[in-house]
């Protein structure tokens, strides 16, 4: 075989499968393996990443199949003259009686396209409104998504897709910022959404607009109008009063980022809701991303395959296509796919059926791995300050089963401990089962079997078991719990340090100075020390900070301020111009499991 050659490699394969397309023995595949800390017998799966190692060994380049490349390949076109613009998709938020559901009620109702009067129907999750630009020009299309907010950054954060791209929240005007609305203003910083307010009930007696503006603040959604980045619109659902001015706004806001997709390529979209419909099976509504979904397009959502038979927009309107950033239901489904899925489309039903497959392997992985987590302080015992972990361990052969307990012994430190408390070749039993319950243990099985009349049994005895069939994801399965029963220890992180400028003169209890902020940022409450090159002079916490003659929360670096300092230990006389002070938090993590 010539060294240059390059081969293709779906991203999971058998070891034959890789001793044919590497013309190589089984045996010489397996032993490579084994070098590697691998073990694998012929049939059994291998990834990838694991392929291209054992590859590269007997000199030859391997690439992954294009088909399964495309597959969460979520990029819009390599030739930007395929791009088109596509219309927002918006995520409304809020408190649960901040007026959420009598805003969407009321745009969906003022906005519907011509011919659409009465003809929207309701179980659908998500929409599109029509709207005329006020400076004239096309009719512009925006997409809303009626989905809980909280399964929507679900959703996101499993998959790493942006759902939305943009979040209108609604606060209230006469109520002001509640824990949910916080809740929904933590979970577009962690996406990095951006976030436009509508402040509702702008009709009520009590509303006080600027009482809602300042909570904002608090929560770093700062108005444009208070000197912030901050979109505000004042609106009324009930009395239908601003929500023009809501939309023309969010057009202008997604206008900004220049919002593009490319309708000519297969399609890419995400589940947003799913359920059996009577007389039609399995349906699914997806968003689609980016593409152009046909009928007659072979799909794959996670590991439910199909060909698509027949789309529904959200009018429920039969359609021959979808593009970018339309809702549509898709029927023709071979199961009901988890919301959060991702649709693609492939060339052939071979190759979506190839993908599902792939998914269901990699996720009864990750199912063993999450039932072994979710089980193991049961399964863990305190001897001293250690944390040991009982394991039941199967295997198929007696060589595997050595090979894991031998790895499985090295997996301990001062904290953790992995301890077998039975061990043997072959399906697991009733007895294990028992052995199990009786010691407190988890059971492990590698390319073992769980007969149904076992499962019973250790459903009814609560025994967690997980059955793997690639050993380094057992083994990782295994280093991932130890990691959570790694103890909490203290940490300290620097969160600003500031020159001392100036000190005034002191109170009864306190000491004041006059600093600089050098790096990070001076915040009251948090612990600091006084420092003089490497000796510390005094410690304690600054229970106030002024920018001028104001109190504040904080000052930023590169800007002066003024600190009150509680000293708790040290010599509070020595502090002198020139010190630094270092504002510190104490945290508490998890010591790492460093195997």
């Amino acid at each position: 075989m010539a060294d240059s050659k390059t081969i293709t490699l779906p991203s999971i394969l058998t070891v034959k499968q890789l001793a044919d397309s590497l013309e190589q023995p089984v045996t010489a595949i397996i032993a490579k393996l084994m070098g590697f800390g691998v073990l694998a017998t012929i049939n059994e799966d291998i990834d990838f990443d694991t392929a291209a190692i054992v590859a590269d060994d007997f000199g030859v380049a391997v690439e992954k199949e294009k088909a399964e490349q495309q597959t969460i390949d979520l990029s819009v076109a390599a030739d930007e003259s395929q791009l088109e613009n596509r219309p927002p998709i918006v995520t409304i938020m809020g408190h649960v009686d901040h007026g959420k559901t009598t805003l969407l009620d009321t745009i969906r109702k003022t906005n519907v396209a011509a011919g659409e009067a009465g003809g929207i129907t309701q179980h659908i999750s998500s929409y599109q409104i029509e709207i005329t630009p006020r400076g004239g020009g096309e009719k512009r299309l925006i997409t809303f998504l009626d989905t809980p907010g909280h399964s929507a950054f679900e959703a996101m954060r499993r998959h790493g897709a942006r759902i939305t791209d943009l979040v209108v929240l609604v606060v209230a005007a006469d109520d002001g910022v509640k824990p949910q609305t916080v809740e929904a203003i933590n979970h577009a910083k962690q996406m990095k959404v951006p976030v436009m307010v509508a402040i509702n009930k702008i009709d009520k007696p009590t509303a006080d607009i600027e009482r809602v503006k300042a909570e904002l603040s608090e929560h770093g959604l700062v108005p444009e109008d208070w000197g912030g980045k901050t979109v505000v619109t004042p609106v009324s659902a009930l009395e239908n009063k601003g929500i023009d001015d809501l939309l023309e706004v969010i057009l202008l806001s997604t206008d900004l980022r220049d919002l593009k997709a490319n309708p000519h390529v297969p399609a890419v979209g995400v589940v947003i809701e799913s359920h059996l419909e009577p007389g039609i099976g399995s349906v699914a509504t997806v968003l689609v991303q980016n593409g152009l979904l046909k009928i007659g397009d072979y799909v794959a959502i996670g590991d439910v395959t199909g060909k698509v038979r027949a789309l529904t927009d959200h009018r429920g309107k039969r359609v021959h296509q979808a593009t970018p950033s339309t809702p549509v239901e898709v029927s023709g489904l071979s199961g009901v796919p988890q919301f959060g899925e991702q649709l693609v489309v492939f060339g052939s039903e071979k190759e979506a059926r190839e993908s599902a497959r792939q998914y269901s392997r990699s996720h009864s992985a990750k199912r063993a791995h999450s039932a072994l987590s979710a089980s193991a302080h049961q399964a863990t015992q305190k001897e001293g300050e250690r944390n040991i972990l009982h394991v039941v361990v199967k295997a198929d052969t007696k060589g595997s089963l050595e090979a894991i307990a031998d790895t499985l012994q090295t997996m301990q430190n001062e904290d953790v401990e992995v301890r077998m408390v039975g061990e043997g070749v072959g399906d697991i039993s009733e007895n294990d089962i028992n052995l199990a319950h009786t010691s407190k243990a988890l059971v492990i099985g590698f390319q073992v079997r769980l007969p149904a009349a076992v499962k019973s049994l250790a459903d009814r005895e609560h025994v967690a078991v997980s059955l793997f069939s690639v050993v380094y994801e057992l083994f990782d399965a295994i280093r991932s719990v130890l990691a959570d029963l790694m103890p909490m220890v203290t940490v300290e992180r620097q969160i600003g340090q500031i020159t001392i400028l100036a000190r005034f003169r002191d109170n009864r209890k306190n000491v004041i100075i006059g600093g600089r902020v050098e790096e990070g940022v001076a915040e009251r409450d948090r612990l600091f020390r006084v420092t003089r090159g490497a000796e510390v002079i005094a410690e304690g916490k600054a229970v106030t900070v002024r920018r001028g003659r104001d109190e504040t929360r904080s000052v930023s670096a590169g800007s002066e301020c003024g600190l009150e300092l509680q000293i708790t230990q040290g010599d509070r006389a020595a502090i002198q111009e020139k010190d630094s002070i270092i504002l510190y938090v104490q945290e508490q993590e998890q010591k790492p499991l460093g195997l």
